[in-house]
C-alpha cells in the first residue's frame, strides 16, 4: 500500500536526531522497501523545499532507489483545485486545509497518510473523500501500521 507524507506536519519526525520513534519507525519502513511513497503537486513540493536540505535530499534518494513514485504536478494542482472549490459543509468536501494531501491520493490510490493533522485525518477517513480502498491515517501517537 503506498503512503503519503504530509510534510509540513511531520517532517521534522522522521530524523534520528529530533523525531520521535514512530517518525523513524514510518522513515525505516519506507527506507526498506515495505511502504512505498507517492509525491505531486505544486504545494507538496514546496513543503518538502521547506523541510530543508535532509528533506530534499532523502526523496532525491527514494525517487532514484524507486522507493518514491512522482505524479504529474498539473495533475495533483487541478484536482487541488477542485477540492478548495467545493463548498465546506457540504458532504465531500474537505475540512482540513489539505486538499493537495487528498487529491494526491484519490489520483494515484495511496490510501496510508502519516500526519497528526486531526481535520486532515478525518478527511482521509470520509468515504465521500477516500474510498474504495478507505484510507488509514497513522500518526505519532498510533505509528504505522
Amino acid at each position: 500500500m503506498c503512503a503519503i507524507i504530509d510534510a509540513a506536519n511531520v517532517g521534522n519526525e522522521l530524523w534520528d536526531h529530533k523525531g520521535n520513534d514512530a517518525g523513524r519507525g514510518f522513515r525505516e519502513a519506507v527506507d526498506a522497501g515495505r511502504v512505498p511513497l507517492v509525491g505531486g503537486g505544486s504545494k507538496l513540493k514546496r513543503e518538502l523545499a521547506n523541510g530543508g536540505r535532509q528533506t530534499m535530499n532523502w526523496f532525491a534518494e527514494l525517487r532514484r532507489s524507486g522507493k518514491l513514485a512522482m505524479y504529474d504536478d498539473n495533475n495533483v494542482d487541478v484536482r487541488e483545485a477542485q477540492l478548495q472549490a467545493m463548498p465546506s459543509g457540504i458532504a465531500g468536501a474537505c475540512q482540513s486545509n489539505d486538499h493537495h494531501i487528498i487529491a494526491l491520493a484519490q489520483l494515484t490510490g495511496a490510501r496510508l497518510l502519516y500526519t497528526n493533522d486531526p481535520a486532515l485525518v478525518k478527511d482521509f477517513n470520509d468515504k465521500q473523500l477516500i474510498d474504495a480502498p478507505r484510507g488509514k491515517a497513522a500518526n505519532s501517537i498510533g505509528g504505522c501500521k
